[in-house]
């Protein structure tokens, strides 16, 4: 979803929140990502939610 489907969600009264799960957790700048129309980074489910901390501190940031 863009960013202007978003506002236009949030201003009609649809939603209150809109909230993002697996694209935030890839995606640590993911307010970057939006606001510059950058490509999020794929989600790699093995590294999520695993006891070895692969992923929770080294996902990459998206450089232009």
């Amino acid at each position: 979803m863009n960013p202007h489907a978003l506002a236009e969600v949030l201003v009609s009264g649809w939603s209150d929140l809109i909230a993002f799960d697996h694209p935030f957790i890839v995606s640590p700048d993911l307010h970057a990502c939006i606001a510059n129309h950058w490509p999020l980074h794929p989600v790699d489910p093995t590294s999520m939610y695993d006891a070895t901390g692969k992923g929770y501190t080294d996902f990459p940031t998206y450089r232009p």
